[in-house]
């Protein structure tokens, strides 16, 4: 009787046990995607920066995103590494001033979206801030004063 007793006391044991650890696991997969609620998706672009310039035709897009299953660079499908979560793409841009618009959709269909503001210039790119003076004299030239920064 008391070998019984003993074998039903380890099985009860077992048994409270697995539905500790059933109810451990569960606990943590409700956290993890209360948290992904919680944070909502997100996309971060690394490059180009916004209102930057550029003397090539064709620009690197370079990204992260957050709970995102799709992202969308000017329209187009782009691929996301699933590994670190980011993404990369070329992006023709016409002359003159542009936007880069990104967009990234979730697995329920919610929408994100970000735009970049970027300008490409044929030609070399000059900082507007730089202005070039000509030397009043010889001693100006050698001293290196024909530069100045506003």
């Amino acid at each position: 009787m008391q070998i019984l007793q003993t074998t039903q006391n380890k099985w009860l044991l077992i048994r409270t046990i697995a539905i500790y650890c059933l109810v451990a696991l569960l606990c943590m997969y409700t956290v993890s995607h209360f948290r992904m609620w919680w944070q909502g998706p997100g996309i971060t672009i690394q490059t180009p920066y916004a209102g930057s310039q550029s003397s090539y035709p064709i620009i690197r897009v370079r990204g992260s995103v957050q709970n995102l299953a799709r992202v969308y660079v000017n329209g187009l499908l782009v691929p996301i590494s699933l590994s670190e979560n980011t993404f990369v793409t070329e992006v023709a841009l016409p002359k003159g001033y542009s936007t880069i618009g990104i967009a990234g959709y979730t697995q329920s269909g919610k929408r994100i979206f970000q735009s970049i503001p970027i300008v490409y210039r044929d030609g070399p790119m000059i900082d507007p801030r730089l202005q070039f003076l000509a030397p009043t004299n010889i001693a100006s030239l050698l001293s290196g004063n024909n530069l100045a920064f506003k």
